[in-house]
């Protein structure tokens, strides 16, 4: 419990530098933006998204790691495939799960 809280503290004070360094955004601002914009009620829907995102893409990858043949070359050429495959499929999903999920 101890480590999570100092590495949440890390976590938080590398976004604030982050955010303060490239977009030169105070903290107070962006966190006032994000409560004011953020539903509350949509966020068991991002998760759900995000996860079906995560097992898109690992079942994929798997998918395609483990019915590659050939040698290194074709481990190349596997895991160019694995990744259009992922990005058209996970750009499909999301379309649709937006449109059952927040109508």
């Amino acid at each position: 419990m101890f480590n999570s809280n100092i590495q949440l503290h890390k976590q938080q004070y590398n976004n604030y530098t982050l955010i303060s360094i490239l977009y030169q955004i105070p903290p107070s601002i962006f966190w006032n933006s994000v409560k004011e914009w953020l539903i509350v009620s949509d966020l068991p829907f991002m998760l759900v998204k995000a996860l079906v995102f995560g097992l898109l893409i690992a079942i994929i990858a798997c998918g395609w790691g483990l019915t590659t043949r050939g040698g290194p070359k074709e481990v190349g050429t596997s895991t160019t495939g694995a990744v259009v495959m992922t990005l058209i499929t996970v750009s499909l999903v999301d379309v649709l799960l937006t449109q059952v999920l927040f109508g």
